[in-house]
Parts: structure tokens; C-alpha cells; sequence
């Protein structure tokens, strides 16, 4: 390993760990009203990033044993301004329109993908190959994740501002297809080359 201590290693671990169970916690919550189960786009991504983030969060565990302890101040102390945030979905779940949500969901993502991004970096330069192999896989389900919040929230968008139900497909179609035109390989492998 490198010049790392294992303090430090633990800390991006623990503040991973501390985003995906809060973000876990919110998408419980938000699959679980009314008006989510009421839209089956919705209601499934949901229970897609459920899935995924538990796993990760499982992954993560198993990780912070490894550098240190899992409940150390990192977990209970740190990104409290963002687990605030987070916190206030959990909260605000019943109230809050579909699109909230899944625009809250896609920031934490966001969030989330940096951190492992952050973790796959800090096992190379560690050369710990079992996370860099787990923050490997949570990017590539992250990426899918990503994708497939931006997928339905044109849709949702559109429910919640057309009445006629056809009208609303027939537009948020067109909504999908417009903005995904924007995540095409052209744009998404635009910049810098990394050498």
C-alpha cells in the first residue's frame, strides 16, 4: 500500500457510507407513498436504486471493517449540511411532488458517484485491488442509475403539468428523446483526453 494511513482511507469510506444510508433511507420512504406506487415508472426506478444502493451500502460496511470502524466520528459527524439535505427528503416524501424527488434522487447520485469516485482513486493509490473492484462495480451501477433517473423525470415532469394522459405521453416522450440527446457518446466523450 501506499503512503495512506488508514484513517484517511476510512473516512472517504464512512462519509460513502453515510450518504448511500441516507439517501437509502429517503428512497424507502419516497417508494412507499401513495403516489409514487401510482406511477409504475416512478415506483420501479425507485425500487431499482433500493436495490442498488443497499448493496452498496452492504459493500461499503464490509469495507470500513476492513480500514477501521465503521461507527467512528467520520459517520456520525461529517457532510452534515448534505445528510441535512437528505434528511429533509425523508421528511418531505408525502408532500412533495414525484419530480422533487427524483430531482433530489439524481443530486444525491451525483453525490454518491463522486464518492466512489473518490474511493476507486484512493484504492489505486493504495493498490487495494478488492475496492478498487467495489467502487468499480458501484460506478457502473451508478452510471446506470444516473441514466435511468434521467429517463423517467421528463416523464414525471410532464404527468404532473398535462391532464390528458395521452397529451402527457405523447409529450414526455418527446421529453425523454430531446434530453437524452444530450448524454449521446459525441457530447459525453467531449474534452480533455486523459493520457
Amino acid at each position: 500500500m501506499g503512503n495512506v494511513d488508514n484513517n484517511r482511507i476510512n473516512t472517504f469510506i464512512t462519509d460513502l457510507l453515510s450518504v448511500e444510508k441516507h439517501t437509502l433511507k429517503a428512497v424507502k420512504k419516497q417508494k412507499d407513498t401513495d403516489k409514487v406506487k401510482a406511477d409504475s415508472e416512478a415506483f420501479e426506478m425507485l425500487q431499482q436504486m433500493e436495490k442498488t444502493l443497499t448493496a452498496q451500502v452492504n459493500h461499503l460496511q464490509e469495507a470500513a471493517k476492513k480500514y477501521g470502524d465503521e461507527s467512528s466520528e467520520s459517520l456520525k459527524s461529517k457532510l452534515t449540511g448534505f445528510l441535512g439535505t437528505i434528511a429533509g427528503l425523508v421528511d418531505s416524501a408525502r408532500k412533495d411532488p414525484i419530480s422533487k424527488m427524483m430531482r433530489d434522487n439524481y443530486t444525491a447520485v451525483a453525490m454518491i458517484t463522486a464518492g466512489n469516485t473518490m474511493l476507486k482513486s484512493t484504492a489505486l493509490a493504495v493498490d487495494d485491488e478488492e475496492l478498487q473492484h467495489t467502487a468499480g462495480n458501484h460506478l457502473k451501477e451508478l452510471a446506470q442509475l444516473t441514466t435511468e433517473i434521467s429517463r423517467v423525470l421528463p416523464l414525471v415532469v410532464v404527468r404532473e403539468l398535462v391532464d390528458d394522459p395521452k397529451e402527457a405521453d405523447r409529450i414526455g416522450k418527446m421529453a425523454v428523446e430531446k434530453t437524452q440527446k444530450a448524454w449521446n457518446a459525441e457530447n459525453v466523450n467531449k474534452g480533455k483526453e486523459i493520457v
